[in-house]
């Protein structure tokens, strides 16, 4: 989403040789001018980044896994196009396409609202820890 990707670009820094981000002044640096982000406004997507937690890595698999909640009504709709391939023209067949997808797609939108609770759930419980 835009807002994820505003926050990674306004908070990335560069990146170490370890391969760490750099968000405090390393020791051998001295007392020269140092930036966390170097050069300012660089773009580079190998050599800047943000770190990471646990938190943030446990929210992107949840996110993965509810992306594939589409494959409830794609394949089937893949299927039922090959069953009817005149439906572009033809209005029986389109409703005869239709009404075999109707479960699947009853079914997908009856997950995606599951998984929007549990999401819903598992925010509240994580901001229950962190207090």
């Amino acid at each position: 989403t835009m807002p994820w990707f505003l926050a990674i670009m306004g908070g990335r820094v560069s990146i170490g040789e370890n391969g760490e981000p750099q968000y405090k002044r390393p020791a051998n640096y001295g007392n020269s001018n140092w930036q966390k982000l170097n050069p300012p406004g660089t773009l580079h997507l190998c050599k800047t980044g943000v770190r990471v937690g646990p938190l943030i890595k446990k929210n992107a698999r949840f996110m993965v896994l509810t992306s594939f909640l589409f494959l409830i009504i794609q394949f089937p709709s893949s299927y039922e196009q090959r069953v009817y391939p005149k439906c572009p023209g033809n209005a029986k067949e389109c409703r005869l396409q239709s009404d075999s997808e109707r479960i699947y797609s009853f079914i997908g939108a009856v997950a995606c609202a599951a998984f929007f609770m549990l999401y819903l759930y598992v925010q509240y419980r994580q901001s229950e820890e962190e207090t």
